[in-house]
């Protein structure tokens, strides 16, 4: 969603992976202690507002948490190498342009979002509620790089 190729064109089919086939996955696959370990995670997040390396920590586990959900051997192994990203200088960069309270509240809305249509067991749900955070964060840091 907001890796650069070499040749200039952005990668769409990353969003489409996290988008359509990690939550649907997710609500086939995933138990009530996974989405439990989630709500603890959002709990974490929401209560980092203002500490935007405790959040992004929470963030990344959620994630990571959430493609676990899945059971699903590659498309764990795909969001492994797009969180390794994460610990990358110019995503540490761009983490320090983008996050701030506003948007760290706005992004803690949209996981409790895709988190409650886990636990109902709503797939399109869970994928119109992914893909409104992957695109808001997405817009983020298309802003930030901008700037």
């Amino acid at each position: 969603f907001f890796f650069q190729a070499e040749d200039g064109i952005r990668d769409t089919s990353v969003t489409g992976v996290q988008t359509c086939a990690l939550p649907i996955f997710a609500v086939l696959h995933g138990r009530r202690e996974d989405f439990d370990k989630l709500t603890l995670l959002c709990d974490k997040m929401e209560s980092s507002l203002h500490d935007t390396l405790e959040f992004s920590a929470a963030d990344t586990e959620f994630h990571h948490t959430l493609v676990q959900c899945t059971r699903n051997v590659l498309l764990i192994w795909i969001i492994d190498q797009i969180n390794s990203v994460r610990g990358q200088t110019d995503w540490k960069r761009m983490r320090g342009l983008t996050l701030n309270p506003t948007v760290i509240d706005q992004y803690n809305k949209q996981h409790r979002k895709i988190l409650e249509a886990l636990y109902r067991r709503e797939p399109e749900a869970a994928a119109n509620s992914m893909k409104e955070h992957l695109e808001t964060v997405r817009l983020s840091l298309t802003r930030a790089a901008a700037a």
